[in-house]
């Protein structure tokens, strides 16, 4: 059985990977990463039919009137590989609009579970398939294997390193790192002086932000979130700040900087994830939860303006006392997305 890391790297890398459903074999790989030389091997024949997988969301962007109840996944018959980056991407060109005259397949939830794959690759979620005989030089991926994985349903972090690093803001500061067993993305817990000091601690959950965080971008709020929570803490004499690996709402950087094109065309940044054929928000929070576990830590003040946060936090078993608000003051650049994420995404502010 294949890992879920060397999984991730196959997929992203577009190579071919096989899987039974109902009895029968299929062979997938990424719409995105697929070269041509990949498929002269399955070439466009009458003896192999190659489908096409996109989310609801794209298809509805595409025109389609689909159900969007989570539950069904569709594809069509794939005739010409030139028109895949048109369909999956719409910062792209449809070159040949005669590929959405096919008809829609409705598909199981084996192909769902396929679906949330690509989307844990951070790739545009579409994937070509076909049904073929059993390969045994492919890897052949076992859908319950990695049900629960890819449905957040379950999830094994171990402690890797704990070690004290001086910031900006204090030299009191305790980084913690932790590691999901299965493999995937890293996460940190930076702890701020002496939790034993307080029943409830301030916790701030926050996704990681490569433009905000680090380059300071004015497109978004989350380099202060991160420097006020982290002072906030200070002055409190405690706290956690969870640092997620989910960038971009969980779609990943370079899907982000898609999203952003597509704002610059003025599409908020609700539509513009839906278009990539996204959910609005693709974040999870259970592995915030698990962390609160592991450092033994069941009721806190959380530092939020989402209250998805605090719904969250408490399906999964953790008291959250209180909700602090945590709001700055907007720019020219970022006051359509503070505004969009209070009408569309429900943020109190």
């Amino acid at each position: 059985m294949i890992l879920f890391d060397d999984l991730i790297r196959r997929v992203r890398s577009g190579k071919w990977v096989q899987f039974f459903s109902e009895g029968n074999c299929y062979q997938f790989c990424s719409s995105e990463t697929i070269s041509l030389p990949l498929l002269d091997v399955h070439a466009f024949n009458d003896s192999i039919s190659l489908n096409i997988v996109l989310s609801t969301n794209r298809l509805k962007a595409l025109g389609y009137r689909v159900s969007d109840d989570g539950k069904r996944s569709y594809s069509f018959k794939l005739n010409r590989f030139e028109s895949v980056s048109g369909l999956i991407n719409p910062l792209h060109s449809l070159l040949d609009s005669s590929a959405l005259d096919e008809p829609l397949i409705e598909l199981n939830s084996d192909f769902n579970l396929i679906m949330k794959l690509i989307k844990c690759s951070k790739l545009l979620p579409s994937f070509i398939y076909h049904q073929c005989t059993y390969n045994p030089q492919l890897p052949l991926l076992d859908l319950n294997s990695v049900k629960d994985k890819l449905n957040n349903n379950i999830l094994n972090l171990e402690i890797v390193s704990e070690v004290r690093v001086p910031i900006t803001q204090t030299d009191q500061a305790l980084f913690v790192a932790f590691r999901p067993s299965d493999g995937g993305p890293e996460h940190i817990a930076i702890v701020i002086g002496d939790l034993k000091t307080t029943e409830n601690p301030l916790i701030r959950i926050h996704s990681e932000c490569f433009t905000g965080d680090l380059f300071s971008s004015l497109r978004c709020d989350c380099g202060s979130q991160l420097k006020g929570a982290i002072e906030m803490m200070c002055q409190e004499n405690s706290g956690i700040l969870i640092y997620l690996a989910q960038e971009g709402r969980g779609i990943g950087l370079l899907n982000k900087l898609r999203s952003y094109q597509l704002q610059d065309q003025g599409i908020d940044t609700v539509d513009a994830n839906l278009k990539l054929g996204f959910e609005a928000d693709e974040r999870n929070y259970l592995v915030a939860a698990k962390i609160l576990e592991i450092l033994a830590i069941k009721k806190v003040k959380l530092l939020t303006n989402n209250p998805e946060k605090v719904t969250s936090l408490q399906n999964y078993g953790i008291q959250v006392t209180d909700r602090v608000p945590h709001v700055f003051p907007t720019n020219p650049f970022n006051e359509t997305y503070m505004e969009t994420k209070k009408l569309k995404s429900g943020h109190l502010f």
